[in-house]
């Protein structure tokens, strides 16, 4: 959809929120960077173990596929 710079979005029944400072502060102290880092590398590390494991299945290698459930299990360590 095409417009011009005078005319609004076609959206209906938006409006902009004021913005709390206090709110916002809290929640700036309450986030906690490090623990986000370290679930986004430990997702990271599932998703590719997930993935090794599919490859080895379609490979019919097994046992190279339960190593790596085992480790998503915690059976054993990467």
């Amino acid at each position: 959809m095409d417009f011009t710079p005078d005319e609004t979005l076609p959206v209906e029944g938006f409006q902009p929120q004021p913005h709390d400072f206090e709110l916002a502060d809290q929640a700036a102290d309450s986030f906690d960077h490090d623990r986000l880092i370290s679930l986004v590398d430990g997702l990271e590390r599932d998703i590719a173990l997930i993935e090794g494991a599919m490859v080895h299945v379609e490979a019919r290698e097994f046992a190279s596929a339960n190593a790596a459930l085992d480790v998503l299990d915690g059976v054993s360590t990467a």
